[in-house]
């Protein structure tokens, strides 16, 4: 029953960010930062800080902060603790209005005349993992784009996908749990071995998720290019989710080999494609999340 529960939760919170409207205006990055920044001041100088004591406080406390307001709330009513992890999983997708983004940058791209500070690429390519692509198909048109093709399905993967299993898991304590992980890829203080761990941290709540991704966008696009990907790829690599994801989002496409009259712009035809194919994966996803939730109920 609480996995059917969160999944409710979770098609109410996919209404209204891909129906009602994104709440990007409410969501940042910044309290992560802040957050780390504040560690940094109080504890930064102890021999412990470096450890796993530290990432321990880095990701714990926020983890516990929300349990325990989750359960206070619950005390005091159900269906005020249900408004509480819906409005939780609200805020930890994104941070981004993904769609908003694409949109903006598709019409940036169509505009030739368009130039100096507004081009700033959207914050989808800016803070993209860096990943090994292979390589190139010898396709001109589409080994142009497939970097940026490649960290949309990154974004999607951070901002929608990671955030529903977590959820879907762990309720708010585990959306809390990824999207503070992800955001630390754009602490630029965060460097050592204390990053090293988070990455391991980060890398361990991926890997799950990532290869039911895989899964996800191979049924929503070509099945067979995903899984030879995913075979050459190291399916069960550890530390690959990021690469896995990528690569295997670029075959579902069947790395533009799919012939194709392509009206307009080339690059923004295939920023389409790739947005289109992200939704269709999400999709996938909410069936195979009703399937493990009824499966558990």
């Amino acid at each position: 029953m609480y996995l059917l529960l969160n999944y409710l939760l979770i098609l109410m919170a996919v209404v209204v960010e891909f129906v009602i409207g994104g709440a990007a205006a409410l969501r940042s990055p910044r309290w992560t930062l802040d957050w780390l920044a504040w560690l940094e001041r109080v504890a930064g100088e102890q021999d412990w800080w470096r450890g796993w004591i530290a990432v321990i406080a880095i990701i714990g406390l926020p983890a516990i902060g929300v349990a325990v307001g989750f359960a206070l709330i619950e005390g005091i009513s159900s269906v005020l603790g249900y408004v509480f992890g819906l409005v939780v999983l609200v805020l930890m997708l994104g941070p981004e209005d993904l769609a908003a983004e694409v949109d903006w940058h598709k019409r940036a791209a169509n505009a030739a005349e368009v130039s100096g500070p507004a081009l700033v690429p959207p914050a989808y390519i800016r803070h993209a993992a860096p990943v090994d692509l292979g390589p190139a198909t010898g396709d001109e048109e589409f080994d142009s784009a497939r970097d940026e093709l490649a960290a949309l399905a990154l974004a999607a993967e951070h901002a929608w996908f990671q955030p529903v299993f977590w959820f879907l898991v762990l309720g708010p304590v585990g959306a809390v749990m990824y999207r503070l992980c992800a955001n630390l890829r754009r602490s630029e203080g965060l460097s050592g071995e204390l990053a090293h761990k988070i990455a391991s941290v980060r890398e361990a709540l991926e890997f799950v998720p990532a290869r039911i991704s895989v899964i996800a966008l191979g049924v929503a696009g070509t099945l067979v290019p995903v899984l030879d990907c995913a075979r050459h790829s190291g399916l069960m690599t550890w530390g690959a989710s990021a690469t896995l994801v990528a690569r295997s989002a670029l075959a579902a496409t069947d790395n533009g080999r799919i012939r194709e009259v392509i009206g307009g712009d080339a690059q923004v035809y295939r920023i389409n494609q790739m947005h289109a194919l992200l939704r269709r994966a999400m999709a996938v996803w909410l069936v195979l999340a009703a399937a493990l939730a009824l499966a558990a109920a």
